[in-house]
């Protein structure tokens, strides 16, 4: 078994039941194994999650999880399990959990629970802390721990020798301790009494969030709690409409399609609110640094999902320096990635496949020859018949296929970065291609045109029946690509090889710079 770090011991079967015991449902579903436990659930120093399967498994509940080991986040998220921050102790509250149930280190679990204490309202809380914790509260933490366990008429069980038989064993002493904290967020206090007037007590200064315009994180970390009050307010309207609209109700008047009334409360309202904001902002910063601007289609894909858990994180300015650090770090992998993979796409037809899928002409399995055919790219005549073609004629249109639009961008993509070159200064093949069509117009049966135009990169040729022959016009540039493509393959004998890297594009430079601008 890895051990991830010295508090990492992951919690046995035996004692997950033990843990949500309170929780069981009894009588005649004892054989089902089912368990009250639903809402948000929150799993905090959740390690590789054996508390949160169990609780999906038996009740089919959405458990997020906190988690601060970074391999450990990977193995929650393949689980499926949302991680919505690293240290639970930094953890800014931004939902609303129905349930806390947690194994946190055994050396600092005092923390952690007040922390959930802390977080919780209408809460229930299931820990499992070392006994020493309880039984010996030297410490003010200890201290203020035992009030509120006491406040909350906390109840307690010690179990000896519960990690004995256990992936990692110790025989350190337990304590089980349930509790439920009734306390409403004064967000959402509401108490109406019939035919009185309703004040509202809300009376937030706006300036008080008011940063430089030219930080964006702030700027939309302001956003979000600007709307989140405005938020807050609505939901306090609409409870006051359904406070006074219910009296028409009760008359029999009633809009089926008033959403106002459906049995949803504030929390979860908030809840959802707030997911739905961070992965805004995640994807909004994402895109402004542009991250995926040399990335391969195939990567992309990869990319995407991993970005759709990234957002579940909480937004702040740790947490997306750690994952831009991480990107910028990993660039020369990314690079690296990129060409092997439109290198592979280039050389696929040499490859057993029978798939009927066009493919690229004239290169080897081992290189790009200078001269490539790319077929189906190309668009004529598709929806004329012969008699049209000779009176009206047609034009040329590229074909937005997502195989051609996909191979021919990569490709463009992977040349810019070898050549140190930025995407918005060259040509592209398709910009190219879209500019000699609209200059020729129209072409009918027998006219003659010119079917040659230049991209940054390439000759092209373009054809009738959709093919596009593309000619390398730098040689250096082509050996470079096949040689840099051909060391990432592992090709090439280590006495062979140049002690040179493959050159970083000026975008690549820039957003190293913006994200230097952002966290300074």
């Amino acid at each position: 078994m890895a051990i991830f770090n010295s508090n990492f011991y992951p919690t046995p079967e035996d004692l997950i039941r033990k843990l949500l015991e309170p929780y069981r449902v009894t009588g005649k579903y004892d054989w089902q194994d089912m368990f009250r436990i639903n809402g948000n659930i929150l799993e905090p120093s959740a390690g590789k999650g054996d508390i949160a399967k169990f609780i999906q498994d038996k009740t089919k509940s959405k458990v997020f999880c906190i988690e601060l080991e970074p391999e450990l986040q990977q193995i929650l998220r393949a689980d499926g399990f949302p991680v919505i921050h690293s240290d639970f102790l930094s953890y800014e509250k931004d939902m609303y959990f129905d349930f806390i149930i947690m194994n946190p280190p055994f050396d600092n679990g005092d923390l952690h629970l007040l922390k959930a204490i802390e977080l919780s309202s209408n809460t229930k809380i299931a820990c499992i802390l070392n006994a020493e914790t309880i039984k010996n509260p030297y410490s003010e933490n200890r201290k203020r721990l035992a009030f509120f366990l006491k406040k909350y008429e906390a109840k307690i069980d010690f179990i000896e020798n519960a990690f004995i038989d256990a992936e990692r064993k110790t025989n350190v002493e337990v304590a089980l301790i349930w509790f439920e904290i009734k306390k409403n967020d004064s967000f959402f206090e509401f108490n109406y009494v019939k035919d009185e007037e309703i004040s509202n007590e809300f009376d937030f200064n706006f300036s008080q969030f008011e940063v430089q315009k030219n930080d964006i994180i702030n700027n939309l970390k302001i956003r979000c709690e600007k709307t989140k009050i405005a938020l807050i307010e609505k939901i306090k309207a609409d409870a006051k409409f359904k406070y006074y609209w219910e009296q028409f109700a009760d008359e029999g008047y009633q809009n089926e399609e008033d959403w106002i009334l459906k049995n949803e409360t504030p929390e979860n309202i908030f809840s959802h609110f707030s997911i739905k904001s961070k992965v805004f902002m995640w994807n909004y910063v994402i895109k402004y640094l542009d991250v995926k601007r040399y990335m391969s289609s195939s990567m992309i894909k990869n990319y995407d999902a991993f970005i759709s858990q990234q957002s579940m994180m909480s937004f702040n300015k740790e947490n997306i320096f750690s994952f831009f650090s991480m990107v910028m770090g990993n660039q020369d992998n990314i690079i690296k990635e990129m060409i092997i993979d439109v290198f592979d796409n280039l050389t696929s037809y040499a490859h057993a496949n029978i798939l009927p899928v066009p493919k690229w002409k004239t290169n080897s399995a081992y290189k790009i020859n200078k001269k490539i055919i790319a077929p189906a790219y190309v668009k004529y005549g598709d929806y004329c018949n012969a008699d049209h073609l000779r009176k009206y004629g047609d034009a040329f249109k590229l074909g937005y296929s997502d195989w051609g639009r996909s191979n021919l961008s990569d490709l463009d993509k992977v040349l810019c970065v070898i050549s140190g070159k930025s995407l918005n200064e060259i040509t592209s093949i398709s910009m190219a291609l879209e500019d000699k069509f609209n200059l020729i117009g129209k072409v009918r049966t027998g006219d003659t045109f010119e079917k040659e135009c230049h991209s940054t990169f390439f000759r092209i040729k373009f054809h009738k029946k959709g093919t596009i022959h593309l000619e390398f016009k730098d040689k250096e540039l082509w050996d470079e690509f096949n040689y840099q493509a051909c060391l990432g393959k592992n090709w090439i004998p280590d006495d062979e090889k140049r002690k040179d890297t493959p050159k970083k594009s000026d975008r690549t430079e820039k957003n190293s710079e913006i994200l230097q601008l952002e966290f300074n």
